[in-house]
C-alpha cells in the first residue's frame, strides 16, 4: 500500500543536507544528499521507517493532513513524499536494524 504525507525540508546547501520533518508524525531526521532525486528517495525511505516505528508501537498511521495553513520555518520548503510501505517492509526483512 502506498502512503503519501507532507514533508518540510530545511536545506543546508553548504553541506548538501536537509533537516526533514514529517508534520503528521513525531519524526524528524537529517539527510545528506547528492541531488534532489537522491533527497526525495531518501525521504521516502525515512517515511517508510516512520511508518514502521508506528506499526511496531501498535499505533495507527495518521491521516495525511494538508499543511496549507501551517507557517513554515524561514528558508524551508514543503513537498509531499510517497512510500510503498509493502515494498519497504519487504526490504526490511533482509536488514538488521539496531535502535
Amino acid at each position: 500500500m502506498k502512503y503519501t504525507y507532507p514533508v518540510i525540508f530545511q536545506d543546508d546547501t553548504n553541506n548538501n543536507s536537509s533537516h526533514v520533518c514529517f508534520p503528521d508524525f513525531p519524526y524528524e531526521c537529517d539527510i545528506s544528499y547528492s541531488d534532489y532525486s537522491d533527497l526525495m528517495q531518501k525521504t521516502a525511505l525515512e517515511l517508510g521507517f516512520a511508518l514502521y516505528l508506528r506499526e511496531e508501537a501498535k499505533q495507527k498511521f495518521p491521516r495525511p493532513n494538508s499543511i496549507n495553513n501551517r507557517i513554515l520555518p524561514p528558508s524551508s520548503t514543503m513537498n509531499f513524499v510517497e512510500c510503498d510501505y509493502g515494498k519497504f517492509k519487504q526490504s526490511l526483512s533482509v536488514k538488521n536494524i539496531n535502535l
